[in-house]
């Protein structure tokens, strides 16, 4: 990182720091950590309770992910009108509310997906639409490290943490307590962060003016491209297609990482350390991330990491040594991090941030949508065949595919960084 734009994180207001960290913890508690990475331990004992199917159950991840895909273009239009602090809070709340009670189910699959339809809604407010908004508006200078510590971060560490909190909860208390307690963590420490830090700054972009001063909207705040103008151009079909792509079949294959491996002789406890490794390596490379997105002008270099991750889930749906299998966590680790990390930014750099939220929201829509699709055809493949390697090779060609649209789309506008990549 360039000593000015040091200088410049260092002299941000204290605010800006405050809800940097709203942003971070409420990003750890986020949907994908809560639900979706803990989606496969609940799998198990919820259908041999009820006697479901699992394609029945991973049913409700698709139903969560048509929601939220109703709610991220509502969520993002209502923080650009709004702001994010109130569209934050109430959002968090409700998620909370709609996830504790999952744990009073009764055997119905229509109050399943109900929940998890309000779960998912709800979950469209506190998420990555309004965080990287808040972000990005605190800090121009930097912003890529600061998305990479706060956002991606927050996610990543929710990825590596939650998993393991809800395995010991499952293990003392049974199902029904797990899911009171992942609730009772987003009402008793999300909600309170966002009611008391979630505020959004006046940046003023790349004008050389401080990060987070409040009051000025500077050129990026100002400027950017209003939602019809974003829909005529290349740059958002491109970069729509290569994160849903990307980050949604990832997101979509780490929910049934412990299944999958457990068809390969993998125990439960040692599948959860592949999550856990893949998060920890995402969240170490979130941070070298920021510091290359920072410097670059361009995200094609960045198409080599969604060709490594596709490495990866083939030796996950086809390898049963354990030592590869680690291996195959680091490439999704690296795969993650990289479509996660490069979303934010290039909707900032390529639309500006007048109407981030609105565009931000019909991108991640439809990364949420490929998220929820991917465990269900996972289920289905699984339910048809006997095993995941027909669906995971599936995975593993969306992965090429999301590389080869990285590799097609644009440099970043001017001052986007420094280098040519």
């Amino acid at each position: 990182m360039d000593e000015a734009v040091y200088r410049t994180l260092l002299r941000a207001p204290g605010q800006a720091y405050l809800a940097a960290l709203a942003c971070l913890v409420g990003a750890c508690l986020s949907c994908g950590p809560l639900l979706l990475a803990t989606f496969g331990q609940f799998l198990a004992p919820v259908t041999a309770e009820f006697g479901w199917s699992h394609a029945s159950y991973a049913g409700a991840l698709t139903v969560a992910t048509v929601a939220s895909m109703a709610g991220f273009p509502i969520v993002g239009r209502l923080v650009d009108r709004y702001g994010a602090r109130p569209v934050g809070i109430l959002g968090t709340l409700g998620y909370g509310l709609a996830v504790v009670a999952l744990g009073w189910l009764q055997g119905s699959l229509a109050q399943l997906y109900v929940l998890y339809a309000l779960a998912g809604f709800f979950s469209a407010a506190p998420s990555t639409v309004l965080y990287t908004k808040i972000v990005s508006s605190w800090f121009a200078q930097g912003r890529g490290v600061m998305l990479a510590l706060t956002t991606g971060l927050g996610g990543s560490a929710g990825f590596a943490v939650v998993p393991q909190a809800a395995e010991m909860m499952m293990a003392r208390f049974g199902w029904r307590d797990t899911y009171l307690g992942l609730g009772l963590l987003i009402l008793l420490v999300s909600a309170p962060l966002a009611i008391a830090c979630m505020r959004e700054g006046g940046q003023s972009a790349d004008a050389g003016e401080p990060d987070g001063a409040p009051g000025k909207g500077g050129a990026e705040a100002s400027a950017g491209s209003a939602v019809r103008e974003a829909l005529w151009r290349r740059e958002f079909w491109l970069l729509m297609g290569a994160i849903s792509l990307g980050a949604g079949s990832l997101a979509g294959l780490l929910t049934h990482i412990v299944p999958i491996a457990g068809f390969s002789g993998v125990g439960t406890q040692d599948a959860l350390n592949l999550l856990s490794i893949d998060s920890v390596v995402s969240c170490l490379w979130q941070v070298v991330l920021g510091l290359l997105i920072d410097r670059s002008r361009s995200p094609r270099l960045f198409a080599l990491a969604a060709f490594a991750a596709a490495g990866g889930a083939l030796v996950l749906g086809h390898v049963a040594a354990l030592p590869t299998l680690y291996l195959a966590a680091v490439l999704l680790g690296v795969g993650t991090a990289t479509d996660y990390a490069l979303l934010p930014y290039c909707v900032a750099r390529y639309f500006g941030l007048r109407n981030y939220g609105a565009i931000f929201g019909l991108i991640y829509a439809v990364v949420n949508l490929t998220t929820g699709l991917v465990p269900l055809l996972l289920s289905l493949s699984f339910d048809l065949t006997g095993d995941y390697r027909v669906a995971v090779g599936g995975v593993a060609v969306a992965l090429v595919a999301c590389g080869a649209l990285l590799a097609l789309l644009p440099r970043w506008p001017a001052g986007a960084g420094k280098s040519d990549w």
